[in-house]
C-alpha cells in the first residue's frame, strides 16, 4: 500500500473520530440542558409557573427525544388556582439540529392526560 493511502486513510479515520467526537459532546449538552429549555420555555411562553416531577432525553441519532411526566403550569404562579395547564405525559421529538438553532423547533408532540383550566374571570 503506498505512502498516499495510509495518509488518506489516517485522515479519514480522524474525521470519522472528530464528527464521532462532536456528537457525543452535543448530545451531553442536550441532555444536560433539556429539562432547563422545556421549562424555561414553557415559563416564557404561558406566562406561568412550571411544575415538572419528571423528563428524559434520549438521542436515536439524529433525532432527540423527550419524555415527560406530571407537568403543570400555574398561570402568573397563582397557586390558589387549579393549574391551567396539566399533563399527565408528554413526548417530544425533533432534530438534533432542530434544537442548536436559536429559536428551538420541536417537529412531534404527543399528550396524554391533557386538562384545561379556564381562570374565573376577574371581576
Amino acid at each position: 500500500m503506498s505512502s498516499r493511502w495510509k495518509i488518506g486513510l489516517w485522515i479519514a479515520g480522524g474525521t470519522v473520530l472528530a464528527m464521532v467526537a462532536a456528537l457525543i459532546a452535543v448530545s451531553v449538552e442536550i441532555s444536560r440542558g433539556a429539562r432547563g429549555w422545556v421549562e424555561d420555555s414553557l415559563r416564557r411562553q404561558f406566562n406561568s409557573n412550571v411544575e415538572l416531577s419528571s423528563f428524559r432525553v434520549a438521542i436515536p441519532f439524529p433525532l432527540v427525544q423527550g419524555e415527560g411526566e406530571n407537568l403543570a403550569l400555574h398561570f402568573q404562579g397563582r397557586q390558589d388556582q387549579p393549574p391551567l395547564i396539566l399533563v399527565k405525559r408528554f413526548t417530544l421529538r425533533t432534530s438534533i439540529w432542530g434544537l442548536l438553532r436559536n429559536t428551538r423547533r420541536i417537529s412531534f408532540v404527543h399528550l396524554e392526560g391533557l386538562q384545561i383550566n379556564i381562570p374565573p374571570r376577574e371581576e
